[in-house]
């Protein structure tokens, strides 16, 4: 049986749907976004099936105190639905059964045969909560019974690591000895030695796993021969589950495999260790019409690793269904490399809710060439309501270190940044989400360009160049190329690297140049690799760069500040017509009281006031009658001088922006009532 729906609503926020036909399941997201929680729900909805064997469905869904639809399919093709959302608790496809009368009891040709939840990181949220109960019962079993119930609910743990490389190493399957040799890389076992917990068991009752135990009990070294042909009537399965209940009931204390002359599973990586529990979780826990919960298989392992994975998975897939959660790009995208239905297979999880299928789709169209699933799922989860795509990592990593010290200056201001990879990637994002029906109205996605040629070209061919075209920079799609810095000689042909002290770049470049290896290099090839080193060792270093290196990093968040207020108010930066025909600033007072523009990537603005943005408010009024500005109540020179800031509490008619916002016109009609800017500006 496989799980071919699943609906659950309310359990820690929890809102998703799905449907498919997979043998594996992937839920992928950022984390808090829920992934977690759907193995939970699982749980708790099986633990309830299974540890109720006497009530009927209803009686059994509705102690499940949130929403749940469970659909399964067999290979025969029954097929069964239980729920507590509507009315019809029970049903099942193919036969006719009375639901109210239908127990648990006999179930076992209906639900998997066996739930396990591998999981081998240090959180122990999940066995407490759903799988310790159970354990501790059936501790009790071993204790006190001489035959034993089947265990359907198991739980694996870095606890289990030991027993399960025992039994690969005791296995005669070709398979178990290949993965030995070629994955652990274990070529030879010089002995096995065991703790046993005589105490414990000795007055225990005699059941299979206590005779398994005696068998072995009587010393406590063996060499891996001699261990073989002690369990040599047992097979592999039966090995596994008596060693998993000893060391669960404490009748092991602890096993030790020393292997390639002296080596311990202390000495395997992270990744191989999970790598063994996985595999002997499938070949030995539990086989046909089982389901398997792994909660982020892949954490720590090597990434030439992760392919062992789903190339393990991949071999039992048949018989057994898996659910995964991962945050890995490299397994995500190995699972949708399996068959051509990948689709079915991976589900995008933003606050605990499904994210939208058809945007999902939208941006895997749009960036699929270049952004993994993981990167699609946290574009698409983003809160924030601007986005800056930019075109390389060292991009990022300077604008976001910019931000730590200017992120105060600007509190209505927030945004995600993501790498694009080149120019045409943001230009290409951009035209498909502006032609796009179902992306979010509310935000901004700002493209920001280098001053080279690849960067002007793209942002001349975007069609949504800031300053040019003001309705599409409205809807939310504008592209910017980095401001000139302060005295750079050509004004262009510059990336972010320039935005910094010309100093930071020379400290970078000489130690790359002393610490270079030129052996056996074309010269073409030695420059890029020094640019590149210089690039890399610069963006590390600029994470402890202080404010007044990033000064030239101002004016991009005053533009990006700028565009985020657009709905809000129409900067005159915008309007360059309108801007050229102003003369330069010369009221001294104005000067002091520090009315100034915005927009200062614009050189036209230079002699407008003093630079920088204050943050007081100011509420200035154009008066048309006598072509003056009104200033606290006050005539300050003619129109031409009538550049004003206005934050966001300036109101009654006037234009409104935000902390820094920019620049504002603002003027009263022939009655003295204030007139908004649009009208000004036609």
């Amino acid at each position: 049986m496989k799980i071919t729906k699943l609906k659950i609503k309310g359990y820690k926020g929890l809102d998703v749907n799905f449907e498919h036909h997979s043998d594996i399941i992937t839920f992928i997201g950022l984390n808090g976004s829920g992934k977690s929680n759907v193995l939970e729900a699982i749980c708790y909805i099986f633990r309830e099936i299974y540890s109720d064997t006497e009530s009927d469905y209803i009686e059994i869904a509705k102690k499940i105190p949130f929403k749940f639809e469970l659909s399964f399919s067999s290979d025969s093709g029954g097929c069964v639905n239980i729920t507590n959302i509507s009315d019809q608790t029970m049903s099942l496809v193919g036969q006719i059964i009375d639901h109210t009368k239908y127990s648990a009891s006999d179930d076992s040709f209906l639900f998997p045969q066996k739930l396990v939840a591998v999981y081998s990181g240090e959180e122990k949220r999940l066995w407490t909560k759903f799988f310790k109960s159970s354990f501790d019962e059936y501790i009790k079993q071993l204790s006190t019974e001489t035959r034993l119930k089947p265990q359907r609910m198991i739980f694996l743990s870095r606890k289990h690591w030991d027993i399960s490389l025992l039994t690969l190493l005791i296995s005669e399957l070709q398979d178990a000895k290949d993965f030995v040799r070629n994955v652990l890389k274990i070529m030879n076992v010089n002995k096995v030695e065991f703790k046993f917990n005589h105490q414990r068991y000795k007055s225990w009752k005699e059941n299979s796993t206590h005779a398994f135990i005696k068998n072995i009990d009587f010393k406590s070294e063996y060499s891996l021969d001699e261990i073989k042909d002690k369990l040599a009537h047992y097979i592999e399965v039966d090995i596994f589950s008596h060693f998993y209940n000893a060391l669960l009931s404490e009748m092991i204390a602890s096993i030790t495999i020393t292997f390639n002359d002296e080596l311990t599973l202390n000495d395997l990586s992270e990744g191989e260790k999970k790598l063994l529990l996985l595999k002997a979780a499938f070949e030995f826990v539990a086989q046909e019409d089982s389901l398997f919960l792994l909660d982020e298989p892949d954490s720590h392992i090597h990434l030439n690793n992760k392919p062992h994975i789903i190339n393990i998975i991949s071999q039992y897939k048949h018989n057994r269904q898996f659910i995964l959660t991962t945050h890995s790009p490299t397994l995500t995208q190995c699972i949708k490399d399996l068959d051509n239905s990948s689709q079915n297979r991976i589900y995008a999880l933003d606050s605990g809710k499904n994210v939208d299928s058809i945007r999902a789709k939208a941006i895997e169209y749009l960036a699929g060439d270049f952004w993994n699933a993981q990167q699609q799922t946290a574009f698409l989860s983003t809160k924030k309501d601007v986005i800056l795509l930019v075109e390389g990592k060292h991009d990022k990593s300077h604008i976001l270190n910019a931000w730590k010290h200017y992120r105060d200056d600007y509190p209505d201001l927030d945004f995600d940044i993501f790498v694009m990879g080149c120019a045409d990637n943001i230009t290409h994002l951009i035209t498909g989400l502006r032609v796009s029906d179902n992306q979010d109205e509310n935000k901004k996605y700002i493209g920001i360009f280098d001053n080279d040629e690849s960067g002007r070209n793209n942002h001349n061919k975007s069609n949504v160049k800031y300053s040019e075209n003001i309705k599409a920079s409205k809807k939310g799609f504008v592209t910017i190329i980095y401001p000139v810095p302060n005295n750079f000689p050509n004004k262009k042909d510059f990336t972010v690297e320039n935005l910094l002290p010309l100093q930071k770049y020379e400290e970078s470049y000489k130690e790359v140049i002393n610490t270079h290896n030129f052996t056996m290099q074309k010269i073409d090839d030695t420059l890029a690799d020094i640019q590149k080193r210089v690039k890399g060792m610069l963006a590390d270093k600029s994470n402890s760069f202080s404010k007044s290196d990033f000064v030239e990093f101002k004016k991009l968040f005053d533009i990006v500040n700028e565009i985020a207020d657009l709905n809000n108010s129409t900067p005159i930066g915008v309007h360059i017509d309108v801007v050229k025909s102003l003369e330069p600033q010369s009221n001294s007072n104005i000067q002091n009281s520090l009315i100034i523009p915005a927009n200062n990537q614009l050189n036209i603005f230079a002699d407008y006031g003093p630079r920088g943005h204050p943050r007081n408010r100011y509420d200035a009024i154009f008066d048309k009658t006598d072509k003056s500005v009104l200033y606290n109540g006050e005539k300050y020179s003619s129109a031409n001088q009538a550049m004003v800031f206005i934050r966001k509490e300036a109101n009654n008619g006037a234009s409104i922006g935000g902390v820094q916002a920019g620049v504002f016109w603002k003027y009263l009609n022939e009655d003295g009532a204030p007139r908004p800017l649009s009208d000004f500006l036609k």
